[in-house]
Formats: C-alpha cells, structure tokens, sequence
C-alpha cells in the first residue's frame, strides 16, 4: 500500500510538542515488509509516551494509516542513513 508522506509529514510539522523529527520508509531489517517509522525529539519535561500516541493518532488522521513506529529519540539522533527524499524524509 502507497503512503502520503506529505500526509505523514503535515501531522509532524508545528506541533509544539515536537522539536524536530524524520520519517524513514522502506522494507523492514527484520521480515521485508513495508515500514513508516517516525522518529521525533521532545521538549524537556514532555510526556514522551503521550507525544509518541498523539503522533501516531494525527499520522493516522491526515495519512490514512499508522506508522509502523513512533521511536522517541534524544537529541541529535535522528536517522541519518538512507536516501535522502526530503531534509526530513529518508528512504532505507
């Protein structure tokens, strides 16, 4: 099934809960199948497991489907590996 990454991408941008974040799609490491994985930074004193549901809740709400994962990150590190789609959007 094809993904809206704009879609994916609308739900992440300007949240006040959510310093910066990537998008990586492609076949899972594990079994192949397809994957959406949003990582996201949090602010200092956020509930990160309550940011991690409303993302894949607002993912869900203007894409169509939830991502496989929300992964809550620390600061500077993000993904960086993969092919480079978007600033924000990387592909395995």
């Amino acid at each position: 099934r094809a993904v809206d990454v704009r879609g994916v991408a609308a739900a992440l941008v300007g949240r006040p809960d959510v310093l910066d974040w990537r998008i990586v799609v492609g076949p899972s490491e594990r079994d192949g199948a397809d994957e959406v994985v949003v990582h996201v930074i949090t602010p200092d004193g956020v509930d990160s497991a309550d940011v991690a549901v409303a993302v894949a809740r607002d993912v869900r709400a203007a894409a169509g489907l939830l991502p496989t994962q929300v992964v809550v990150a620390e600061d500077g590190a993000l993904p960086t590996q993969g092919a480079v789609l978007s600033r924000r959007v990387l592909s395995r």
